[in-house]
């Protein structure tokens, strides 16, 4: 499956992260960031992907997944099942409702 990204895409793309990155005070540019993303969910071949890792500082991928844009799991695989997490990184995933076993 290959989707062709054009120039425009990728400039939209990074207008939302800029947009992500200012102050409140830009509220119409944080406006469009929804709408952005909506009509890029209305993509039939986005894929979303996690990586997952052992934790905030020289960390190394621990698992890999993958959702289409309706929420069907396409792929998830663990690479490392038996790393040690760091505390902060399984704080962050509790917080996400990941749960601590694999």
């Amino acid at each position: 499956m290959s989707h062709a990204t054009t120039t425009g895409d990728l400039l939209a793309l990074a207008g939302a992260v800029r947009a992500l990155r200012r102050p409140a005070s830009r509220s119409r540019e944080r406006e469009q960031v929804p709408r952005w993303a909506r009509r890029l969910l209305t993509d039939d071949l986005v894929l979303v992907v996690d990586v997952e890792t052992t934790g905030l500082e020289n960390a190394y991928a621990v698992q890999i997944a993958a959702v289409d844009r309706r929420g069907a799991l396409v792929f998830n695989e663990y690479v490392q099942p038996n790393a040690v997490i760091e505390p902060a990184a399984l704080g962050a995933r509790q917080a996400r409702g990941v749960p601590r076993s694999r």
